[in-house]
C-alpha cells in the first residue's frame, strides 16, 4: 500500500490515468479534523496486504476536487478502480475501511 498526499489536482488525474486495476483510495481530510487524525494514524498501521494506492487530500487545500467528488464531511474515502467510483463511505470507521478493500480484493479474485 503506497500512502501520498496530493501536491496538485493534476496529479492526481495522472495517478488516476495511469493506476490501470491497481485499487485507487481518495482520502478527503482537513487538517483539524480529529476523526481524520484517527484515520490517518490507522492508514500509516495498516497492514501492506494488498497493492493499493491511497491518495490524501486536504479538503481546504483542493476544494474544487472535494466539490468534484461531492465530498459533505471528513474523512471521506472514495474507492476508485480502472478509472471507475467502485464504492465510498465517510466516518472514521476502520472496520468499514478494511471490510472495503477486502471485498475490492475478493471481488478481483472471483474474476480471474
Amino acid at each position: 500500500m503506497t500512502i501520498s498526499t496530493l501536491k496538485s489536482a493534476a496529479e492526481l488525474d495522472y495517478i488516476l490515468e495511469t493506476a490501470g486495476n491497481i485499487l485507487v483510495v481518495l482520502d478527503f481530510y482537513a487538517v483539524w479534523c480529529p476523526p481524520c487524525q484517527f484515520m490517518d494514524q490507522y492508514l500509516k498501521a495498516y497492514p501492506n496486504l494488498y497493492k493499493t494506492i491511497i491518495v490524501k487530500i486536504d479538503v481546504d487545500k483542493f476544494q474544487e476536487v472535494a466539490r468534484k467528488y461531492r465530498v459533505a464531511s471528513m474523512p471521506t474515502f472514495i474507492f476508485i478502480k480502472n478509472g471507475q467510483k467502485m464504492s465510498s463511505f465517510s466516518g472514521a470507521n476502520t472496520e468499514l475501511f478494511s471490510k472495503k478493500i477486502a471485498i475490492k480484493f475478493s471481488e478481483e479474485s472471483l474474476h480471474c
